[in-house]
């Protein structure tokens, strides 16, 4: 069983408006940050780990992330997602992210329950 998820979707700020980004460092034209560039920045750049170390990936490991963020990059409408690979994105996020960007992208890969009180 399938995610349908929506990477063209913007991330947006506290106050709900999109969170904008230059395509290219010192770029004057912004764009609004999608969950697809996110997704691709964490899938294809390694991490860090608690000790401030390069993780190490398997190369089994290094080519499941580079199959999805190839995917996400082709998608241009909602896409069908294994629950382990929504699984590696919000670890990925949530190392490689900034607080903001963790929420919103977590709220879009994995949606409160209708009624939920988390905050």
């Amino acid at each position: 069983m399938g995610v349908s998820i929506d990477f063209q979707t913007a991330l947006t700020e506290l106050n709900g408006e999109p969170m904008m980004v230059s395509e290219r460092m010192g770029d004057a034209a912004v764009k609004p940050y999608l969950l697809r560039d996110v997704a691709i920045s964490v899938l294809v750049n390694q991490l860090v780990d608690q000790m401030g170390k390069p993780e190490q990936l398997s190369a089994e490991e290094k080519v499941r992330h580079a199959v999805l963020a190839q995917a996400i990059y082709q998608a241009a409408s909602p896409i069908e997602l294994k629950i382990e690979d929504v699984a590696l994105l919000k670890k990925r996020i949530g190392r490689g992210a900034p607080p903001i960007v963790v929420m919103r992208a977590w709220d879009i890969l994995d949606p409160p329950a209708q009624g939920s009180t988390e905050a």
